[in-house]
């Protein structure tokens, strides 16, 4: 996920979430572990809680800072980067 907080004059909020997959590239039903969340880049902000909506979702809240610059956020379960496929 990217985006660029320089679109933003008041620092805004953005969902961030995770949908697990099993191998066959089924919707998980239950927790799949623990999700976590990492952000960096020039541009300021905060990473609210990570919810585990125990049902192979996770969701967390992103809210940028007033310093205008670019912020790249990364998902990780279980400490390992979640790809986008």
């Amino acid at each position: 996920m990217n985006f660029n907080s320089t679109d933003h004059f008041i620092p805004g909020r953005y969902k961030l979430e995770v949908d697990l997959k099993d191998a066959a590239g089924n919707n998980l039903t239950t927790s799949g572990g623990t999700v976590t969340f990492t952000s960096s880049g020039t541009g300021y902000g905060s990473i609210g809680t990570v919810t585990d909506n125990n049902n192979g979702t996770y969701t967390a809240t992103y809210t940028a800072g007033t310093t205008a610059g670019s912020v790249t956020i990364q998902a990780q379960l279980g400490g390992v980067n979640i790809s986008n496929t």
